[in-house]
């Protein structure tokens, strides 16, 4: 959704510069075809969840706990 967002932006609002073409830091990607940058530009598609990639790539239990106390917190603080 990042990307359309980007997209929709006024030309020349961020210089491009939206940090969607990072992907290819990652160890992997859970969509069928990663949106991978071609000539500097990412085409607009709604990619497809890769459910087996999606269950490769998931955190372990401890991370996943860890990640959603920590937007608990978070979110009780901005809250506040």
């Amino acid at each position: 959704m990042g990307l359309h967002l980007a997209a929709a932006l006024p030309d020349g609002a961020l210089a491009g510069a939206c940090g969607l073409g990072t992907v290819a830091l990652l160890d992997g990607d859970v969509v069928d075809e990663p949106l991978l940058p071609v000539d500097g530009a990412i085409a607009v598609t709604r990619p497809r969840l890769d459910e087996d990639a999606l269950a490769r790539f998931a955190a372990a239990p401890d991370r996943d706990a860890w990640w959603r106390d920590r937007i608990r917190r978070c979110y009780a603080h901005l809250s506040a």
